[in-house]
């Protein structure tokens, strides 16, 4: 076995299977695959892991992967990965389905259930392994687009396809706060190719309640600052009535009104925390609707199982963490306290 690892990209360059399948399953998710056994195998991965997002490209020569019953009986919360082939075709079996992506393309797949991909000829492999919660803050009911060939060559695929490519270009020299707010930029790209292919578009889900839901996500988007923004006055402001707006989200969405604007809510919290350290916490609370600063750690606490006076504090001292291991040389500079009031 030979282990390479260049400090300048963070490339691993893995030349035993059993290397490989131990490093597979740390990087991604419990996997087995098999190689012909009359060829050698090497095997190039290279990437890093953020929250709930892992960003890797994984290059190798012929092989099948198959996440097994066995893989997922501990598992209880849907995931997800989208994988980008960028040399030649594979294919994916799920579900009793079987589909080919040629390169160009690009696919999502549901980890939470047993799959086999196969990997006929030497590949490289653009993916993003998601938490189901996160994906489908972007793309709703991601389950319904799994096994889809979506295009990579235009329009808001390519862009998506393109600045993965770019952040894993730069991915070693990013601090885990940048990284932080790249990773929510991929997945809002990803979204937006989702949601712009005619398929989606004119798919029965995608038809009039899209629509509606789009009109209400944009409502929401840029109203999350008034405290008295209800079902009601969001189903007045868009023009619905408040018993279709509550059918909408029940199809479409999968969270009542009232849970999709508080999640809106601290999601712009745990935002103004990464991005605004300046903003102390009772500014935030207004910015983004709650009615005092007590409210919003109650509700912070709750959601994420940490105050945001300690979010704010793990973000700023990864950042540093980060930042201090690129820059070895440098004295570390001390970290003034956020402001907490």
């Amino acid at each position: 076995m030979s282990f390479d690892r260049t400090t300048s990209h963070g490339i691993e360059t893995i030349d035993d299977p059993m290397a490989w399948h131990t490093r597979i399953n740390e990087s991604y998710f419990p996997i087995d695959f098999e190689t012909p056994a009359d060829t050698h195998f090497t095997g190039v991965l290279h990437g890093r892991k953020v929250n709930d997002l892992t960003l890797f490209r994984c290059s190798s020569g012929p092989i099948v992967y198959e996440r097994a019953k066995r893989h997922i009986l501990r598992q209880h919360r849907e995931s997800y990965l989208v994988t980008v082939p960028e040399i030649t075709t594979c294919i994916q079996e799920q579900n009793c389905r079987s589909e080919e992506y040629a390169p160009g393309t690009f696919f999502i797949e549901r980890v939470h259930e047993p799959f086999i991909f196969h990997q006929p000829s030497a590949n490289t492999l653009l993916t993003l392994a998601v938490d189901g919660t996160t994906l489908n803050e972007q793309i709703r009911r991601a389950s319904l687009y799994c096994g889809i060939p979506f295009d990579a060559r235009r329009g808001a695929g390519a862009l998506f396809v393109e600045f993965v490519r770019a952040i894993l270009a730069h991915v070693e020299t990013l601090s885990a706060q940048e990284m932080t707010v790249v990773s929510r930029q991929i997945l809002e790209l990803l979204g937006m190719a989702i949601r712009d292919d005619e398929r989606v578009l004119s798919s029965h889900a995608s038809a009039v309640h899209a629509a509606h839901l789009m009109r209400i996500e944009r409502y929401v988007a840029t109203h999350l600052q008034d405290p008295s923004l209800t079902p009601q006055s969001l189903a007045t402001a868009c023009g619905l009535s408040t018993r279709y707006l509550h059918q909408v989200f029940a199809a479409a969405v999968g969270q009542t009104v009232c849970e999709y604007i508080r999640r809106r809510r601290l999601l712009a919290v745990q935002k103004l925390l990464t991005d605004r350290a300046d903003l102390r916490l009772v500014e935030i609370a207004y910015r983004c609707g709650f009615p005092d600063q007590a409210a919003l750690s109650r509700q912070f606490k709750r959601q994420f199982d940490m105050t945001p006076s300690e979010f704010r504090s793990a973000t700023a001292q990864r950042a540093a963490e980060s930042k201090a291991a690129r820059f070895p040389d440098r004295p570390p500079k001390s970290i003034d306290p956020p402001p907490t009031s």
